[in-house]
């Protein structure tokens, strides 16, 4: 999992922060067929996006948001077994859409139950859809 930290410059002074994170020019990678994480970025109120290895001067007030990556997924998402990802989406951790798109696995918004026939179904689809 990555994480999101907001730091905001609360003194009447400026600021330095020195950034040195990584992945955010290139996103963590997979493994064994897992899906690639997210890329990290560190944005700036003023609408900066500066490089992740550099020193910034900020304002009084200034906010500073760092999106920083978690890893890449292990192992094809399709073979996760449902009841696990319904578990990560009332935990917070995947929403619902993701758990469609990526894993194959049909969740009811509303009530955040399983539909295990259109989870079959749709991952059927897929493999079906991604023989030659």
């Amino acid at each position: 999992m990555g994480q999101e930290i907001r730091l905001t410059v609360r003194t009447d002074r400026p600021w330095m922060l020195s950034c040195m994170y990584d992945r955010t020019r290139f996103a963590p990678r997979g493994l064994f067929g897992g899906l690639d994480g997210a890329r990290g970025e560190v944005v700036v109120s003023d609408g900066r996006r500066p490089h992740s290895k550099e020193r910034l001067m900020l304002e009084p007030g200034a906010e500073v948001t760092l999106r920083l990556p978690g890893g890449g997924g292990y192992g094809h998402p399709f073979r996760r077994e449902p009841e696990r990802v319904l578990a990560d989406v009332i935990d917070g951790y995947v929403s619902v859409g993701t758990a469609r798109e990526a894993y194959g696995v049909v969740i009811d918004p509303v009530t955040l139950r399983l539909d295990s026939e259109a989870t079959e179904k749709l991952r059927a689809a897929a493999k079906a859809d991604a023989r030659p």
